[in-house]
Order: structure tokens, then C-alpha cells, then sequence
């Protein structure tokens, strides 16, 4: 899941996000979540607010995290110089390829240029 869709959720409270819950429960999908995503939401003003950074971690324990390993860092670097998109990015599409996984996104034209990535 890409950073955009959660930053929709915690500022309206709505969104896709809520389709991917029920989507989750019903075991359509597994909600995955590279950790480069945690990175950039602490990144965030909101997140000074105490409240905002307890329900944020609260509704993040229903991802299973998806660390930087050396294949994946490898395989960003490869994006990133040949599709010309930020690092965050990069890792991010490097981390849904690994897995074979789908990307959750609002931002689809951050990501449209890597070949064999699937966009939600």
C-alpha cells in the first residue's frame, strides 16, 4: 500500500481505505506494508499530534510489514534509475513486486511508468 491511500484515511477518515479493510476481512486481499510507507507518515505534521500517531499505529497492526531487505533495496535502485521516481517510490514498487502484490495507490502516475506493476 502506498502512503497516499492512509494519508486519505487519517485526514478524512474515509476513502478507499475502507475498501480495503472489508476486502481484508472477507480474506479478498492481505494488507501488506513496506515499512519505507511508516517512514513517510511520521514524516508528517499530523503526526506531532499525539492522538494522531496512537490511532495511527493502531490501524497500521493489521498490515504485515514488508522490510527493506538487500534484494528489494537492489531492485528500488534498478526502478529508480530507470524510471526516473523518488526513492520512497522506488522501494515501494520494488517491495509489491517482490511480493507479487497489487499497489494501492492515489497517486497512479508515480507509478505507472514500472513495467509489471499491478495499481489498485
Amino acid at each position: 500500500m502506498d502512503t497516499s491511500i492512509l494519508i486519505e484515511y487519517i485526514r478524512l477518515g474515509e476513502g478507499r481505505w475502507n475498501d480495503l479493510v472489508e476486502m481484508s476481512k472477507n480474506g479478498d486481499v492481505r494488507l501488506l506494508l513496506p515499512t519505507v510507507v511508516m517512514l513517510e507518515l511520521w514524516s508528517g505534521k499530523s503526526m506531532e499530534k499525539n492522538k494522531t500517531e496512537m490511532e495511527t499505529v493502531k490501524f497500521l497492526s493489521i498490515f504485515s510489514k514488508l522490510n527493506l531487505d538487500e534484494d528489494t533495496a537492489k531492485l528500488a535502485g534498478k526502478l529508480r534509475r530507470e524510471n526516473q521516481i523518488d526513492g520512497f517510490d522506488a522501494v515501494i514498487a520494488a517491495s509489491c513486486l517482490q511480493e507479487g502484490a497489487w499497489l494501492a495507490t492515489l497517486n497512479k502516475k508515480h507509478f505507472e511508468k514500472v513495467v509489471g506493476l499491478k495499481l489498485w
